[in-house]
């Protein structure tokens, strides 16, 4: 509860008790206020989403604040009056009708029933024209006087009046009626209704009076078709308050899903009192539901509550360290489709009248994970967060055991209340279980504690990255955001070279991978030219060093470097080293007698003697003559004279040593 309720910042500085109501007097007792006692004040954080003063159009002043009626999308519906005269059904957060809007008719006089749902159908009633009726979106659905369409109503019957409609998901419309058979303007027998597209004229006849139930007839009077029934928001079950025809102390019934599942006179089952009375009913989706009245038993434990049958509150009862002591009263009892229930009662305590809200946070496991959500003159309400009670609670607005729907599949409840003493308001209050161990509704899990850094955090979400708690031996980080450019990227593991994401200031790239070829080498560095890496496509070399005679130039491309000179000019028209390593082979110089004598140019001399000749093959022509051979200082020139007996040799010798030098340098 530690949630929702906690003490104040400070006393508050005016209590009063007010019991308005006029079922108040018998439940009133000398409070502590007027013993000079100042009692302990909470404080529960709560909205206000509608109170009278307000002008939620720009123009009329609300003067009143009806019963809440909350649909699945977690909408609440009211309806209510002006200060001129109009009225208007408020939904959600805003106006979506007001009786002046019509144009035609004129709506006034509201009752204070009202429903809606998600798709923006809504239904309420006021008087059309003077006429008891029921006001929908499509508009007029039905008034006094008309002539109701449903199969199996006698003939010639009218509407006497029309009350209390409900409204399903899918839009069908339940409602009962007053029928006057005999044209006198009384109501003879009373109806119970369902329109299946919202129009009167499809409406289907679902109960009569004197329609068998349970093998006797029900009443016409009254109460045969109780004003206290439920329709499941899917329209697949209904539960209904019935009275038949006979003893009225063993004629009331409660009706679900066409079985009678308590009976006035019969036991209530805990052995020792009976059903008298019932009152209150709601049903949910899954056919679960709640039934309120009166046993047979002593009146200072007579009220009670019961879910699918089995009494689970009576008066007298402490409810979550709350006593509900003898005399109390029922308010109100929502059961939801997550099977959560909200009940209210009104009661005594040492320090004064009370109304107590409380809240199931399991109704299948009913009184066991009970919560206090507020107790009028105890809690304030916090408007604004910041921990201190901007107003007194001082009365929920429900003189006795009214049929309202305070709460739909949302985490939040809606409650009728009076402000300060003054003004009449509709609060929204968030109610949570989170921390009672148990997985209720809205939780992801529950394992009782507040230690954010487990696998359950303290608002039972179960943990996650990305949740701002860092989860102990799970996550090395979590900052509670997706930025992955940070020092805590959204893996929740701490930002490095590799992961993946370029970490803000400390890298200049990071593509995941351990590839010095592309362009993010090792260091998550971009790839430049000189960093020691090839980058595939984009550079010829990379030796890491600007040194541009070493094959690998500055600019990280290749440069000829020892591949020049002899070996170049060899392989072009001046014979050079191809001669020796190609085409005379040693050996065909060695046995060339030759017409005339030859010249051969090795390295960049290019200078030829008279009579020697070579062409672009390297093979030698012309005259020969015998002669020496002379070798000069810039490599290897030959020239010709008389033929020496060593001639042929040399010219091997050579012609070997420069094909081997040759092979070296393009080794190279």
């Amino acid at each position: 509860m530690a949630s929702l309720l906690r003490p104040a910042s400070s006393p508050r500085s005016r209590f009063a008790i007010t019991t308005a109501l006029a079922s108040a007097a018998a439940l009133s007792s000398p409070s502590a206020a007027e013993a000079g006692v100042t009692p302990t004040v909470t404080v529960v954080e709560g909205n206000i989403v509608l109170q009278a003063g307000d002008t939620p159009t720009g123009g009329a002043a609300v003067t009143n604040v009806n019963v809440p009626f909350v649909n699945e999308a977690g909408e609440v519906a009211i309806s209510g009056d002006y200060d001129d005269g109009d009225n208007f059904v408020f939904i959600g957060a805003s106006v979506v009708w007001q009786g002046s809007d019509d144009g035609v008719s004129v709506l006034n006089a509201l009752e204070p029933a009202v429903d809606s749902n998600a798709s923006g159908q809504w239904v309420y009633t006021p008087d059309i024209d003077g006429l008891d009726g029921i006001y929908s979106d499509l508009g007029p659905f039905a008034f006094t006087g008309g002539t109701p369409s449903a199969m199996g109503i006698p003939a010639g019957a009218t509407y006497t009046f029309l009350s209390t409609p409900m409204m399903t998901d899918a839009g069908e419309l339940y409602f009962r009626a007053g029928l006057d058979l005999d044209g006198d303007g009384v109501t003879d027998i009373r109806s119970f209704q369902r329109s299946p597209d919202g129009l009167e004229a499809s409406s289907e006849l679902l109960f009569l009076s004197g329609d068998l139930v349970d093998m006797e007839p029900l009443d016409d009077n009254a109460a045969g078709i109780d004003p206290d029934f439920s329709v499941s928001r899917n329209g697949m079950h209904r539960i209904h308050v019935l009275n038949l025809e006979g003893d009225a102390t063993v004629d009331g019934l409660v009706w679900v899903d066409g079985n009678v599942v308590a009976r006035e006179g019969d036991p209530t089952g805990d052995g020792t009192t009976n059903w008298e009375v019932f009152e209150l009913v709601s049903i949910n989706d899954g056919g679960n539901y709640l039934f309120s009245g009166d046993t047979t038993g002593p009146t200072a434990s007579d009220e009670f509550l019961a879910h699918n049958g089995v009494v689970m509150v009576r008066e007298g009862d402490i409810v979550a360290n709350v006593e509900i002591g003898a005399g109390a009263a029922l308010r109100f009892a929502t059961l939801s489709n997550v099977d959560q229930a909200v009940h209210a009662w009104a009661h005594n305590t040492p320090d004064g009248f009370r109304e107590t809200v409380f809240f199931e946070c399991d109704a299948n496991d009913f009184g066991n994970q009970t919560i206090e959500v507020l107790t009028t003159f105890d809690t304030e309400l916090d408007v604004d967060g910041d921990g201190v009670g901007d107003h007194a609670l001082t009365d929920v607005t429900f003189g006795a055991p009214t049929a309202a729907r305070v709460m739909g599949s949302t985490p939040f409840i809606y409650v009728p209340v009076e402000l300060d003493d003054t003004t009449e308001a509709l609060v929204e209050v968030p109610i949570s279980c989170c921390g009672n161990g148990f997985v209720n509704a809205f939780e992801d899990c529950d394992d009782g504690n507040d230690d954010d850094t487990d696998d359950c955090t303290a608002t039972c979400v179960a943990a996650s990255c990305g949740d701002g708690f860092l989860w102990d031996g799970e996550e090395e980080c979590d900052d509670g955001n997706d930025d992955d450019t940070d020092d805590c990227p959204s893996t929740c593991a701490a930002a490095s070279c590799g992961d993946g994401f370029v970490w803000d200031g400390e890298e200049e790239c990071d593509d995941g991978n351990d590839d010095d070829t592309d362009d993010c080498v090792a260091g998550c560095i971009a790839a430049t030219c000189g960093d020691g890496f090839v980058q595939d496509g984009v550079e010829e070399c990379d030796d890491g060093n600007t040194d541009d005679g070493d094959g690998c130039a500055s600019d990280c491309t290749l440069r000829g470097g020892a591949d020049t000179g002899a070996a170049d000019t060899g392989s072009d028209d001046t014979g050079g080293m191809d001669t020796g390593a190609d085409d005379t082979a040693g050996e065909e110089e060695g046995g060339d007698s030759g017409p005339g004598p030859s010249t051969l140019s090795a390295g960049n001399d290019g200078t030829t003697l008279p009579g020697d000749t070579m062409d672009d093959t390297g093979s030698t022509g012309g005259g020969g003559s015998a002669g020496g051979i002379v070798l000069d200082d810039d490599g290897c020139t030959c020239t010709s004279g008389d033929r020496h007996p060593l001639r042929g040799a040399v010219w091997s010798l050579l012609g070997l040593g420069l094909l081997g030098l040759g092979r070296r340098r393009r080794a190279a």
